[in-house]
């Protein structure tokens, strides 16, 4: 398994946080795979110190869940669903972290 790091816009990020956001659509080219974990960093033209990590729970656009997905999606991007419970974020200046949400 994979750790990706990726850029995420803070109106995303924070819809992230909230749980009201629990996809990513990207481009994929890192070879993404279910069980992979994301860092979303909170970007806004420089990185913000916030992040958040999630394991990436299921995937489509690939052959890994179903071959059809990938018309609906612009060629080579992909969908990747997360799993909440694996939803930690991260701050600038904490030592500990906080499940999504608190």
């Amino acid at each position: 398994m994979k750790t990706h790091e990726l850029k995420t816009w803070p109106m995303y990020f924070q819809m992230v946080r909230k749980h009201q956001k629990l996809f990513e659509v990207r481009k994929n080219d890192r070879g993404f795979k279910t069980g992979d974990t994301l860092n979303l960093r909170e970007w806004d033209g420089e990185y913000t110190g916030w992040s958040i990590s999630a394991m990436v729970s299921c995937m489509f656009g690939s052959d890994e869940i179903e071959p059809l997905a990938t018309e609906s999606l612009r060629s080579g991007y992909c969908v990747l669903g997360l799993d909440s419970g694996s939803l930690e974020v991260h701050g600038p200046t904490e030592t500990k972290t906080k499940k999504a949400g608190e």
